[in-house]
């Protein structure tokens, strides 16, 4: 299931949050997921792409804010996120 970055509202498969590396040591899943939250896309290295949907990343956002680091639930809510926008 994906998750969204927060900043351009890009999808990104959640179990890369498993895999992510900074500054050549594998993170835990916890610190992987606060630096997704803070810096989408760029948590993997990756440069944001032009702000592709502003809707889907500021949804992105407030589900991040109100879940935590629930990235389940975060995921989940993003399969019904088009139904709601």
């Amino acid at each position: 299931m994906d998750i969204l970055c927060p900043i351009c509202g890009e999808p990104w498969d959640r179990d890369e949050l498993h895999d992510m590396w900074f500054h050549g040591r594998q993170l835990p899943y916890h610190k992987a997921v606060e630096r997704f939250q803070a810096l989408g896309c760029e948590a993997f290295q990756t440069a944001h792409r032009v702000e592709k949907d502003r809707k889907r990343a500021a949804a992105a956002r407030a589900l991040y804010d109100v879940l935590g680091d629930d990235m389940d639930a975060a995921s989940a809510e993003f399969e019904d996120l088009d139904s709601w926008l």
